[in-house]
């Protein structure tokens, strides 16, 4: 089965009971997408981008991944971790606040490839 170039743009996925968007593939994208109170977490990628989206009150990581590029999101007051990625993840120009208790908000895996922004005072 081909799942390759997947794209999930201009949307909102709230309150699923597992995660709001699992995707398997080495050439995702998600895009303008708000990830809302999901169950397990807002995304798990395998694989792409991740664009000027939201990840909010998830009951796991906002974001978790590998091999995946995180760019221009707010990720905020998830359960766990507000990115947990793996591999040759990066991360750049994100908003992070609240997650994981106010402990770490990223775990310590992806290379930070430009300016992020860490505390309360940089989530809206």
């Amino acid at each position: 089965m081909n799942r390759e170039n997947i794209a999930v743009t201009n949307g909102r996925i709230q309150g699923m009971g597992n995660l709001g968007v699992y995707l398997e593939t080495h050439s995702a994208r998600i895009d303008k997408v708000s990830l809302v109170s999901n169950g397990a977490g807002g995304a798990v990628i395998f694989g792409g981008l991740i664009n000027d989206s939201i990840a909010e009150s998830n009951g796991g990581a906002g974001v978790f991944g590998l091999d995946i590029d995180v760019r221009g999101s707010v990720i905020r007051d998830n359960k766990s971790f507000g990115l947990e990625a793996y591999g040759k993840s990066v991360y750049a120009d994100n908003r992070l606040c609240g997650n994981n208790q106010n402990a770490a908000q990223v775990n310590n895996k992806p290379r930070q490839t430009g300016s992020n922004v860490s505390g309360e005072a940089s989530c809206p």
